[in-house]
This record gives C-alpha cells, sequence and structure tokens, in this order.
C-alpha cells in the first residue's frame, strides 16, 4: 500500500541523496503537487530544511517538475519559497513569545530544572542562532532556548511530531482508540491502548527526529511540554490535553490553523 504523501514528502526532504525517495516523489508528482495546492510548500518544508539543504530541495523540486536538473527559473522560485518561509519562521517566533509563553510559569518560561542538564552550546552557534529570524523574533524567551542549541522552530517541531505521530497511530489502527489516547508519567503511550508492540521510547525518537534535536534534547522539550498543558491545552495540533493524576490524556479536537490562537488558548 502506498504511503501517505505527507509521509513521503516528510522522508524525502529529511533523507538528502536517497534516490529511491526521489524516484517515488518523481513517480507521484501528480500527487504532491495536488497536496501542495491544499497544504502549502511552506507549511510542509521547515526554513531550517531548506537552509541545511538547498541543492536536495532544488533537486526535489526538479524531480517534481520531471527534469533531471532543475532550471534557473525554478532555482528562483526555490529563493522565493526560502523568502517566504522566513515570513512563516518569523510568525512562529511571534507565537511562541506572545502567545505560548503567555500565562506559563517562570520556571516554564525558563524551561527549568529540565534544561540545566544540557550542555550550551559553542559561541559561534549562538551567535548564528541569535541572528536567526525565529529568535529574533521569539524573544525574550527564544534566547535561553538558543544557549542551547534550540529556537522556537524547534519547540514548534517537537509539538507536530507528538500530534503527527498519535494521528499515524490512530489511522494506521496502531492505537485501540481512534480519539482518545493516554500517556504516562514516563511519557510512553499506555501499553493497553496499543494494538501492536512499539518501542517505549517512540515518542522520545520522534521528537528528535521531526526537530532535528539531540536526544538530550528531546528529554528536556517531552517532559516540559506535558507540563505547558496544564496550561495550554491545545499545544498538540489537532489535539486536546487533559491531565489525569501521573498521566495526560490527548482527545482528538479540531484543528486550529492559526498557530497563535491555538497557542493562546487555555
Amino acid at each position: 500500500m502506498k504511503r501517505p504523501i505527507r509521509d513521503l514528502w516528510q522522508e524525502v526532504i529529511k533523507s538528502p541523496g536517497n534516490r529511491e525517495l526521489l524516484r517515488e516523489v518523481q513517480e507521484r508528482s501528480g500527487e504532491v503537487v495536488d497536496y501542495f495546492d491544499h497544504a502549502g510548500f511552506a507549511q510542509e518544508t521547515g526554513q531550517h530544511i531548506l537552509n541545511k539543504h538547498p541543492e536536495w530541495i532544488a533537486e526535489i523540486y526538479g524531480a517534481i517538475a520531471g527534469e533531471e536538473e532543475p532550471s534557473p527559473e525554478e532555482l528562483a522560485t526555490i529563493e522565493a519559497l526560502n523568502r517566504a518561509n522566513q515570513e512563516q519562521e518569523i510568525a512562529i517566533g511571534h507565537a511562541f513569545s506572545e502567545a505560548l509563553m503567555s500565562n506559563l510559569t517562570d520556571d516554564l518560561k525558563a524551561f527549568r530544572p529540565w534544561i540545566d542538564d544540557l550542555r550550551q552550546v559553542e559561541e559561534d552557534e549562538r551567535r548564528e542562532l541569535y541572528s536567526s529570524p525565529v529568535v529574533r523574533a521569539g524573544q525574550p524567551y527564544a534566547e535561553r532556548l538558543a544557549l542551547y542549541g534550540m529556537t522556537p522552530l524547534t519547540v514548534f517541531y517537537a509539538t507536530e511530531a507528538v500530534s503527527g505521530l498519535l494521528d499515524r497511530f490512530m489511522r494506521y489502527n496502531v492505537l485501540a482508540s481512534d480519539s482518545v489516547v493516554f500517556i504516562d508519567a514516563e511519557y510512553k503511550i499506555s501499553k493497553d491502548q496499543l494494538n501492536t508492540h512499539v518501542p517505549d521510547d517512540v515518542i522520545l525518537q520522534e521528537v528528535a527526529h521531526v526537530s532535528e534535536c539531540s536526544e538530550y534534547a528531546a528529554h528536556v522539550l517531552l517532559p516540559w511540554m506535558f507540563e505547558v498543558t496544564r496550561i495550554k491545552r491545545f499545544l498538540f495540533g489537532g489535539f486536546e490535553a487533559k491531565p489525569v493524576d501521573q498521566a495526560t490524556r490527548l482527545i482528538r479536537a479540531p484543528s486550529i490553523d492559526n498557530l497563535f490562537e491555538r497557542w493562546n488558548l487555555k
């Protein structure tokens, strides 16, 4: 059975040089174009990916267009998309600082105590992060994240990792329920909800993979995010969080496309 286009796209953009995936994108180029007509390229391709692998993204674009090498016009389109994504990056930074961080406790705003166990990045990397649009837009809270090599984009993609994983598990009947999932105090899916075995650290691994952070950073983000859901119930797209004793119950909820609006809800 063919994988969903969104899953294919997420995999290929994070796998530079994978010719097998590139061929699949080319073979299904019509489906990819139809998908982006609805989802939008900017929504599905993070600025960090465009910045790190512009040649690979250009090659994928050429495969979709049915050409072996992207033309100058296509490369110009990629540059235009890059500029458009900078605007999206800025919007995520503002949603992080002005909506998500509002009404949080001082410790949550400082990512304490979890972040104190991480090693700070080198000064050159910090300087580069400080100058990025998303960190500038996410001030003052983004500055502390940048000390440890993370940005508001890291947080955004970490939330997307959790909601995306649970959405796939529900669609493919990995979960016994198609509307509710329990995450225990160790951030594992309760085993009595699973129709098949999944690794205990599946959520941790997904956060590290999608947000492109280390497992150490994912260990910081996971407990922080679930603590935040006690105040911000709609942190995870498409789900409403409800604390239950030492666990969190995530319930299917209508999707709120406006990130600022969603992260501003309590």
